[in-house]
């Protein structure tokens, strides 16, 4: 096996997001084998950084859904943010959403708090 890539929401965490003791002594195993593991989260980077220093994988670190990717020191990022922040200036204006309060560490997606019309907004 080259790598092990784990999601951290719902494999490394429970369904109240806390962190899973098995499922860090298993990345940890799998680390003293020589498997490098692959941190993957839709969370921010300075998040998913964290876990990978604070559980000790190897491997890059995948942020944002697939966005943004760090390794050994160096940010790759994988998709224009300009987008997806023009759409979200034009949804904001007409329904008032508002960010998450961990927005302000993404680089390339906006990502706001759940409205109780979003059905509305998706349609």
């Amino acid at each position: 096996m080259r790598a092990i890539a784990v999601d951290v929401d719902g494999t490394l965490t429970d369904r109240s997001r806390r962190i899973s003791t098995t499922a860090i002594e298993a990345v940890r195993e799998a680390e003293a084998t020589g498997v490098p593991v692959i941190i993957a989260s839709g969370n921010v980077l300075p998040v998913a950084w964290a876990l990978h220093r604070f559980i000790g994988t190897s491997g890059p670190v995948v942020a944002e859904n697939g966005c943004l990717v760090s390794h050994r020191g160096v940010n790759h990022d994988i998709a224009d943010s300009e987008p997806a922040r023009r759409a979200f200036e034009v949804l904001s204006g007409r329904w008032g959403l508002k960010r998450l309060f961990t927005d302000q560490w993404r680089r390339n997606e906006v990502v706001f708090e759940t409205v109780p019309f979003l059905d509305e907004i998706v349609a």
